[in-house]
């Protein structure tokens, strides 16, 4: 082709050149394979109280320790320090396991507890699983472990739910004789506010029947401070309910108990007197614990 004065001679476009190993980075990065999720964290709320994990476990029964973990009881300094019991909570030397043993009752009890309200070293429905036999404590409202009580319905027994609801039915022996079937005790545990959203989220608690305690003597429960004189502990109100349910006898040693756990934890608080604890106090208990 002829070249015309003052016009660029035009460029024959060959092949690309090869790409160098900076371009061929560029062009093509290289994959890296999906890096794993990140562990899940317990809610802020739920940190900020010591958590750092979430709980383990759901139930628990008197052939197992407590399963949940709840680091440092959400507590700070030498309290939140002293060893514990992983049982009754109580420090290690006014553990009152050695004194404890099971008691197989017809009646069954399946405690539900609001899982903070587990963590709490004043809890008493930890006493449950390690009094009676078959005795169940079940956590709800820990993130990721739902609760599930489809196992409680057994038509070759009647399942009851022990809670102050309008409507509810005394529990006496003019109840019982209306179904003679033996009975599984559902008590809702934690605070008032707690203890009324399990009643009220929980789709089984809320087909159960609904049964109060008879009226009976104040409460013994001395480790909280008590918004309703007729408010019972607990375990205190699970001791009353196998009175009725399985005779005076149980309760007494039930009671008893429950008597031994307040005064040993107000004992390490130095609000009792060693003398004033029934039992006494452990002699590897002394000097006295680091105060609540």
């Amino acid at each position: 082709m002829a070249r015309i004065p003052g016009q660029a001679t035009p460029r024959t476009l060959g092949p690309p050149p090869p790409l160098g190993p900076a371009r061929r980075r560029l062009a093509a990065p290289a994959r890296r394979a999906p890096s794993p999720p990140p562990a899940r964290r317990p809610p802020l709320r739920l940190r900020r109280r010591g958590f750092s994990a979430p709980l383990r476990g759901a139930v628990t029964d008197s052939s197992r320790p407590y399963p949940w973990t709840c680091p440092g009881q959400g507590r700070s300094g030498r309290a939140g320090q002293t060893p514990r019991c992983p049982r009754c909570a109580l420090h290690l030397r006014l553990c009152l396991c050695p004194l404890l043993r099971p008691l197989a009752t017809e009646a069954r009890v399946v405690v539900v507890t609001h899982f903070l309200e587990a963590c709490k070293t004043t809890n008493t429905a930890r006493l449950v699983p390690l009094t009676l036999r078959g005795g169940e404590v079940r956590i709800r409202g820990a993130p990721g472990l739902p609760l599930d009580l489809t196992d409680l319905e057994d038509p070759s027994r009647q399942a009851l739910l022990l809670y102050p609801a309008a409507g509810a039915r005394v529990l006496d022996d003019e109840f019982l004789r209306a179904d003679p079937r033996p009975k599984t005790l559902v008590v809702p545990d934690g605070t008032w506010r707690q203890a009324g959203k399990t009643v009220r989220r929980e789709v089984f608690l809320r087909r159960l029947p609904t049964v109060v305690l008879p009226p009976g003597p104040p409460s013994r429960y001395r480790l909280r401070a008590q918004h309703d004189p007729r408010g019972l502990a607990t375990f205190e109100a699970v001791a009353r309910a196998l009175g009725v349910l399985d005779g005076p006898e149980v309760q007494e040693r039930l009671e008893d108990v429950f008597e031994v756990f307040v005064e040993r934890t107000l004992w390490s608080r130095g609000v009792l007197s060693a003398s004033a604890v029934r039992g006494g106090v452990p002699p590897a208990a002394s000097p006295r614990p680091p105060a609540e």
